[in-house]
This record gives C-alpha cells, sequence and structure tokens, in this order.
C-alpha cells in the first residue's frame, strides 16, 4: 500500500471513526454532572468538524490549500485537546465520588459496628 493512497482515503477515516467515537463516550455521559462530559462532547465536535473540513479542501478545491488545511489540522487537535481535558475533569470528579462514598462507607461501619 503506498503512502499516498493511507494518507488520503485511510487516515481520514481513521481520524472521522475515532472522533465519532469521542462523540458517543460524550453523549453516553452527559446524563452525568459536571463540564468534563461537555467539554468532551464540544472536543469530539471540533474534531469531526476539523477533519470533515479537512476532507473537503482537500478534495474539493483547485487551488493550493495547505494552509488551509493545516489550519483545520490545528482545529481538529484543539478539539482532541479539549476532549481530553474534559475526560481528565470527569475522572477526576468520578474519584473524588469513589473517595467520599469511602469515607462515608468508613463512618456508617464505625456507627454501626461500635
Amino acid at each position: 500500500m503506498s503512502y499516498n493512497l493511507y494518507a488520503v482515503y485511510i487516515w481520514p477515516l481513521i481520524a472521522l471513526l475515532i472522533g465519532g467515537l469521542q462523540i458517543t463516550a460524550a453523549v453516553l455521559l452527559l446524563r452525568e454532572h459536571g463540564s468534563g462530559p461537555w467539554l468532551m462532547l464540544i472536543g469530539g465536535g471540533m474534531t469531526v468538524t476539523g477533519h470533515v473540513a479537512i476532507a473537503v479542501a482537500r478534495f474539493g478545491s483547485s487551488f493550493n490549500a495547505y494552509p488551509a488545511i493545516r489550519a483545520l489540522g490545528s482545529f481538529a487537535t484543539l478539539g482532541s485537546l479539549l476532549f481530553g481535558i474534559g475526560l481528565l475533569l470527569h475522572a477526576l470528579r468520578r474519584r473524588a465520588l469513589g473517595n467520599r462514598i469511602a469515607e462515608l462507607e468508613a463512618i456508617l461501619a464505625a456507627h454501626l459496628g461500635g
């Protein structure tokens, strides 16, 4: 498989698949409170939007679209960064909730056992 075929056809499909998985994960977590899932959703949307715009600029333009593709790639990268920050915020919130549940269970066990 040549590099051009991989870069032009396969990588954009993989990037769109990853963006779709990001959006799916964010939608599944939206029922929970906090800003993490919302950041994940915004980041996933930016990622997919950036990659779709890159595909349109690459295949639909007759001029040298390299500067536009580079800018859109940065937009998609920023979306992935926002998704990662949202995932981190969600994980930290879940960790704090787990610690709080462990503390309450310890208080309950001390109260009932003693």
